[in-house]
């Protein structure tokens, strides 16, 4: 190894360990509110407390709001996660269940020396309240509850319950150490001797009751903490605030203005000497109407006409929905029993028999053959003249792109902390599968691939529950959450517990790449000259043999649409498109290497709706 090699080692390495001692630092501050819930945390302040480069900073705000303490902004920004009091009760449920769960194996599993820690445990707690130190109560209980899950030795409990444990004590430290009496104290000190009375004998009806019993005590607490203390003394009656109007009900704001779509749309149809074209469920027909309808074995038609007219066949099963969001439509509702060709023929006519062209690379070979015989004559192609249409992105969709990807990246930190080797393909994209549903998200945005050793070399590999994440380890995630019709496509390679060096640089390659496709986005940027930079630094690094695929395609209500970014492509980026810049080397069955983000092409270059960091990362350690 060369003396430079060996120096970049050492500064990896010492990179890494500034990152741990950074991250263990800002994670007992937060737990103990010394960086107050909401709090800025400024990258270079903390870089300077800790004589650190912002690398470490970043890799410890990464594990950070990979735990839920630390949130990223949309302006990239991190804040100290605040306190959602609408997750208290989920809290406290949790906690209870959890208690509950691991005292009754404590109670089975329970040996002498478990219960003279136990005893030791409880001590402790009762030398802390007799300091009065708030601070010091709080570790002392956690620190005792911790014991119970450690003597019931049961491996998911002893992962879950510490978790629970440490989303809680932020919570007691703002509503209950604060307010708890000395007789809720005292109270708490007898709660738990019986508990461990109830572990040693190994009565588990008592260990239910107990765990009742002690969450109930403190929610009582908790519950008088938020109850206002002077407000019933203040008159409101003669304010002038109690003659103001209610406000109205928030409601969902609509995404999309679809008036201005349908001119849109129009005009394209006027310029093309298109009399109408027709739709069938899918990205375009959302766009359109703001419903979204299943592809099934029913057909849904709409029409758009040059004149901007609006008409749909709406099997009536829907009608409801229909009726309600699209209420402007000219439209004809048909039974199941009576067939769909009546409808059909209705809609001709209404439209006065115009030639139809129809959305090809959509529709399917039976309704464009019904459509043919309603209308009497053959429907044309229309896709080539419907690339225009979603090519700009709409300010909203902007923002919804953004929240899809601001949720993917957020659920897919959750999932690195939990991954480890050992873990199947399938395993951990259930687990990236369950965050993203738990933060909101309507459902991934396709189908995820998560990829291992070298089956990361496979593009668009299907996940297997065969294939077992080893140390050393390539694990690519390609990506995205839908939410509202919107979806992320977001691509990351990491690292398990180690990185062999022949695939460091190779990552290296990519990352610059990537790099370099992002700085040089730009309006009025030909897309050929785009895709050749990025390309040829792959090449020019010896990887020629390796390179799969373009360097992007469009995003938006479909995950690959206009423009698609390849040698070739003449057309220049334009503002207001969404693309991905996704360079990527793989060597067939050994590794797979991609870096793919969202950019927004705006006035003045690139930005990046991604902020998932793109420098090497270990993760499983």
């Amino acid at each position: 190894m060369s003396k430079l090699d060996e120096s970049e080692k050492s500064a990896a390495v010492r990179r890494e360990r500034g990152a741990t001692t950074v991250y263990q630092a800002l994670r007992e501050e937060i737990f103990n509110l010394q960086r107050e819930p909401g709090s800025g945390l400024d990258e270079v302040g903390i870089a300077k407390e800790f004589n650190l480069s912002r690398t470490p900073v970043r890799e410890a705000l990464f594990m950070l709001s990979g735990e839920g303490l630390v949130h990223v902004l949309p302006n990239r920004a991190s804040i100290v996660a605040p306190l959602t009091m609408h997750r208290l009760n989920d809290l406290l449920d949790t906690w209870l269940i959890l208690t509950r769960a691991v005292c009754v194996d404590a109670a089975h599993r329970r040996t002498p020396d478990d219960l003279v820690d136990l005893d030791d445990r409880v001590v402790q707690f009762e030398v802390a309240i007799e300091a009065g130190d708030i601070l010091g109560i709080a570790k002392a209980m956690l620190h005792l509850q911790r014991g119970y899950g450690e003597v019931a030795r049961n491996f998911f409990l002893g992962r879950y319950y510490p978790l629970c444990l440490d989303a809680g004590r932020r919570t007691l430290l703002l509503h209950y150490f604060p307010y708890a009496s000395a007789a809720d104290l005292a109270h708490q000190t007898t709660t738990h001797r019986a508990m461990i009375t109830a572990i040693r004998v190994n009565d588990t009806v008592a260990c239910n009751k107990i765990a009742g019993e002690m969450l109930a005590a403190i929610l009582s607490v908790i519950k008088s903490s938020l109850e206002p203390s002077i407000a019933d003394e203040v008159d409101l009656v003669t304010s002038p605030l109690s003659h103001a109007a209610p406000p109205e009900k928030m409601k969902d704001a609509p995404l999309m203005d679809n008036s201005q779509r349908i001119a849109k749309l129009s005009k394209l149809l006027k310029a093309a000497d298109c009399p109408a074209i027709a739709f069938v469920p899918g990205p375009n027909f959302y766009y359109l109407t703001g419903v979204s309808l299943a592809l099934m074995e029913r057909p849904t038609i709409l029409i758009v006409t040059a004149e901007g007219d609006v008409h749909a066949a709406i099997p009536a099963l829907e009608r409801d929905r229909w009726a309600a969001e699209v209420p402007h439509a000219h439209t004809v509702y048909w039974q199941d029993s009576d067939g769909y060709s009546d409808a059909l023929a209705e809609l001709a006519k209404q439209v006065g028999y115009a030639p139809l062209a129809v959305e090809g690379n959509r529709m399917r070979q039976f309704e464009a053959a019904a459509l043919s015989a309603a209308f009497g004559s053959a429907v044309s192609d229309g896709t080539a003249m419907l690339a225009s249409l979603r090519l700009i992105k709409e300010p909203e969709e902007v923002s919804a792109i953004q929240r899809a990807v601001d949720l993917s990246e957020a659920a897919l930190v959750a999932t690195l902390a939990q991954v480890r080797a050992g873990n199947s393909e399938t395993e951990i994209r259930a687990r990236l599968q369950i965050e993203m549903l738990a933060r909101g998200a309507d459902g991934p945005g396709f189908d995820l691939i998560v990829l291992a050793g070298g089956a990361s070399a496979d593009c668009h590999g299907i996940p297997s529950s065969e294939r077992i994440l080893k140390p050393g380890d390539a694990l690519l995630f390609d990506f995205g959450a839908k939410l509202n019709g919107y979806s992320a496509d977001i691509t990351r390679t990491y690292f398990c517990e180690e990185v062999p060096e022949p695939h460091r640089r190779l990552y290296e390659v990519v990352l610059e790449a990537n790099r370099v496709g992002r700085e040089m986005v730009a309006p009025g940027i030909a897309i050929h000259d785009l895709d050749h930079a990025v390309q040829s630094v792959l090449r020019d690094a010896g990887y020629d043999a390796n390179i799969r695929h373009k360097v992007g395609h469009g995003l938006g209500l479909d995950i690959h649409e206009a423009p698609q970014l390849m040698v070739g492509n003449h057309e220049t980026l334009q503002e207001g498109m969404v693309i991905t810049i996704e360079p990527g080397l793989y060597e067939p069955d050994v590794i797979g290497v991609r870096i793919e983000d969202d950019v927004l092409v705006t006035d003045s270059g690139a930005k990046s709706l991604t902020s998932l960091p793109r420098e090497l990362q270990v993760i499983g350690r």
